[in-house]
């Protein structure tokens, strides 16, 4: 039986001691209609380069919690917020 496809390429963090996916929870609170930003805003709030930004979506590339402060700091969230808590 093989895994699933994409299973392995997933990135996960550890918060509270839950493993979430970063990937996702940027981008389901970057198009919440409450904050409705595009990536090369969050990206220009956050500091960062908006290709960086779409490759955190992806979960293409890994980050640390001081990176993840920054995006939600940028979309005026907290940390809680962003990773669903």
């Amino acid at each position: 039986m093989s895994p699933r496809p994409g299973f392995f390429n997933q990135m996960v963090v550890s918060y509270h001691g839950v493993l979430v996916d970063p990937g996702r929870a940027i981008r389901r609170m970057r198009t919440n209609p409450e904050i409705s930003m595009s990536q090369a805003e969050l990206a220009k709030k956050a500091g960062l380069s908006p290709s960086y930004v779409s490759r955190l979506e992806l979960n293409k590339a890994g980050s640390s919690m001081e990176t993840y402060s920054k995006i939600a700091r940028a979309m005026g969230i907290t940390l809680d917020q962003l990773f669903g808590f």
